[in-house]
């Protein structure tokens, strides 16, 4: 079979017309942003946050309202000081023109003075004043970091850390620290805030702002002296040119005020101590370890801050591993050398901050010139340059996501809640010197001086058993005093002992003051008034005139001698110095009224004694023992239903009655029925 190569032929191609379709315009519906919620606007916004953490900080610090003064320098720095006492604008010159127990705090002095002016001896005003500051430091650190570094999140996280932890108490709680630790630390943050605007911004006004609140913040407190570091390590961290001619001449002022501060604060201690300033007896060796001991310990308190105390009281080195404290200072070495190979300027401006604003401290630490090698207090600003460094830390992690989100924010947010607990129980422990001082004879029984300090607390609340025996273990502790020392311990123990009538040990302790200062016009008038209730009249007066040769503005010297005088007979000279006292001692009416009735009664002039004990019911009518000697008044001169009513009015207010006399009305009070 062959086949037909020939071309095939092939069929035409029909051409199929397309269907036409009309273009269909698709309509696209966009979705409206909806405008974010009143809850998102809250997270996002920063006030909201900062305003939280404030409420948070009064919760925490709440039981600061209601504390009492604490009677170590408390007393000195507002009611022993004249400047505070007799405040007024005239004083100004006086007040910044002098040092005030070595210290040179004119800013402090006259907030105290301005404070005492309007509400007096009223605990309440200094303890709202105290949070106030804390709160107006909490902001100024917030403010601080967010201009230096511009993270919201670590300037948060370093406000909050700051804000709330028990460490910071001290500086919250005691006045004595506040009303300078605070103020210094709102004009050096301040100063800072300026000195960033002024580097970010070149105008000059902010630089003279700057020096200008580094010059207030040393008329609070002499710690300011570090900002003349801190400005170089702010202009490390900026990157700034640190061998730059104009950025060099920068300095220098800030080096000049700082030069200033350091020789008035040599100037302060020397005209106040003079011969008594002394240092410790430890040697250079042993102070270097306790100044590393008490870096270790502010570093691991900042985290976990345990065993707070108002004082932690030197030590005997008894074992070597103490010395492995050392290596605490290689170790920062290290970090600081290892931050500056990374170029890593935030870790070494933390490291410096906390270092530069520790230096003065730590510097004094060496010479050995503190009681005490800590204080709490001197953490509160220089913590920052640590919690830099954490918040940083955290951050990191946050963005990283090397750990769960979820785990990062549940730690921060129960360690925030747990300091803000241990805050709160700590200022608890402030709430008088009783609680505060027997806090540190738990945590440190070997300590002799809170144990002084206790003691005073519980005299002046008549709890004259505890007083005595703090007294006792004060001395066994202390057993070589100092004349000074000698003449308060004694002397105190002798009041404790007047008021138990423990009139031989009285005299005794009255005694042995006088033998280390004859010249002290207290224990004088004390002795004499003890002598006089012991029947010694001879030497009762002769003590009593020689507290008033030693000083004639002593007012319990009249009072004493009036009753003196009352006793032996010599009315007009007891009248004289009745007069005396309330001229000197108007607000004590009370003092005249009680004891001139009471020498009325003993020479049988019972209605001259009833005026006085009704003058002093005016005065004071929660007075148990005015009623109780005015009812004795009555029922002498027949007055039984009301020697009635006073003998009830004094059993209801406390007092104990004689069984004896309360019988004697009853059956005067059945006859006459």
């Amino acid at each position: 079979m062959t086949f037909n190569n020939s071309k095939m032929k092939q069929k035409p191609s029909v051409h199929k017309p397309q269907p036409h379709y009309r273009p269909v315009r698709q309509v696209v519906t966009q979705k409206k942003n909806k405008p974010p919620s009143l809850i998102t606007n809250l997270i996002q916004n920063e006030i909201f946050w900062l305003g939280l953490l404030l409420v948070l900080v009064i919760i925490a610090y709440f039981p600061i309202f209601s504390k009492e003064f604490i009677n170590l320098d408390d007393p000195i720095y507002v009611f022993q000081n004249p400047d505070v006492q007799d405040f007024s604008l005239s004083r100004l010159g006086a007040i910044f023109g002098n040092f005030y127990t070595a210290q040179y705090s004119p800013f402090g002095t006259v907030l105290n003075g301005i404070i005492y002016h309007f509400w007096k001896d009223n605990p309440l005003p200094y303890n709202v004043f105290s949070i106030l500051l804390h709160l107006t430091c909490t902001i100024l650190v917030y403010r601080f970091i967010k201009e230096l570094i511009g993270d919201f999140r670590i300037a948060f996280l370093c406000t909050v850390f700051f804000a709330l932890n028990p460490l910071q108490v001290e500086s919250v709680a005691w006045y004595a620290s506040v009303y300078k630790t605070s103020l210094y630390v709102i004009f050096f943050l301040g100063a800072l805030i300026f000195y960033i605007k002024y580097v970010k911004t070149g105008k000059w006004l902010y630089y003279f702002l700057s020096l200008l609140f580094f010059l207030f913040s040393f008329f609070c407190k002499e710690q300011a002296i570090a900002l003349s570091l801190v400005v170089i390590a702010i202009d490390y961290l900026l990157k700034r040119n640190l061998l730059n001619r104009k950025i060099l001449l920068e300095k220098i002022p800030f080096l000049l005020i700082s030069v200033m501060i350091g020789f008035l604060t040599i100037l302060a201690t020397l005209s106040y101590l003079g011969p008594k300033f002394t240092v410790t007896n430890w040697s250079l060796v042993e102070r270097i370890v306790f100044l590393c001991y008490s870096l270790s310990i502010y570093l691991v308190k900042l985290i976990v801050p345990f065993n707070l105390c108002l004082f932690y009281p030197y030590f005997k080195i008894e074992s070597s591993s103490f010395y492995l404290f050392c290596f605490v200072l290689p170790l920062i070495l290290v970090a600081f050398w290892n931050g500056i190979k990374k170029n890593d300027r935030f870790f070494i401006f933390g490291i410096l901050f906390f270092i530069f604003n520790l230096l003065p401290t730590l510097s004094i630490q060496v010479l050995g010139a503190r009681l005490t090698f800590m204080a709490e207090r001197y953490m509160y600003l220089s913590c920052l340059g640590f919690y830099l460094i954490i918040a940083r830390i955290i951050t990191y992690l946050l963005k990283k996501r090397s750990l769960p989100y979820f785990l990062i924010l549940s730690v921060c947010t129960i360690y925030i809640l747990t300091m803000t607990v241990l805050t709160y129980n700590r200022c608890k422990f402030w709430q008088n010197t009783g609680t505060i001082m027997n806090d540190a004879i738990n945590k440190y029984p070997g300590l002799s001086v809170p144990y002084s300090n206790c003691a005073r607390y519980y005299r002046s609340h008549q709890e004259n058993e505890k007083a005595l025996n703090m007294l006792n273990r004060y001395l066994q502790l202390q057993p070589n005093l100092s004349n000074d020392e000698c003449v308060e311990v004694f002397g105190l123990r002798g009041n404790v002992c007047f008021d138990l009538g423990l009139d031989s040990i009285a005299l005794f302790d009255y005694s042995r003051a006088i033998s280390c200062s004859s010249k002290d016009v207290t224990v004088f008038s004390h002795r004499g008034a003890l002598l006089c209730r012991m029947g010694r009249y001879p030497e009762a007066k002769n003590d009593l005139n020689t507290a008033w040769k030693l000083d004639k503005s002593f007012s319990d010297t009249y009072i004493n001698r009036a009753i003196l005088f009352s006793i032996t007979g010599k009315t007009d000279s007891a009248n004289l110095d009745f007069e005396h006292f309330l001229l000197l001692e108007p607000t004590k009416a009370i003092k005249v009224y009680y004891n001139r009735g009471l020498s009325y009664m003993n020479r049988n002039l019972f209605i001259e004694a009833i005026k006085d004990f009704t003058n002093g019911v005016k005065n004071e009518p929660g007075n148990g023992n005015l009623y109780n000697q005015r009812s004795y008044c009555f029922y002498k001169l027949g007055q039984y239903e009301k020697a009635r009513e006073d003998i009830d009015k004094a059993s209801r207010l406390g007092v104990i009655i004689d069984p004896g006399f309360l019988q004697i009305l009853e059956t005067k009070e059945k006859k006459r029925k």
